[in-house]
């Protein structure tokens, strides 16, 4: 699975209209990003969605959230 991720918070809004097509992105967007924090968010993600909608997808991984745009499901 490929994906880039980032904590660049800007990423979640501007990649999906700069690219039409790309692996995916995961922005990280926690109050604090630490190693223990990023992973157990990353786990969390790849146990909810499977490596298909990564595709043209941008997610946003919050503290007790996410987000996906487009969303799941479209």
């Amino acid at each position: 699975m490929k994906f880039l991720l980032t904590t660049d918070r800007d990423f979640f809004h501007t990649i999906p209209h700069l690219f039409e097509s790309h692996f995916g992105v995961v922005v990280i967007a926690l109050r604090q990003p630490n190693r223990s924090a990023i992973l157990s968010r990353l786990e969390s993600i790849l146990g909810q969605v499977q490596e298909h909608p990564f595709h043209n997808r941008v997610f946003q991984l919050r503290d007790s959230t996410w987000l996906a745009y487009p969303p799941i499901g479209d």
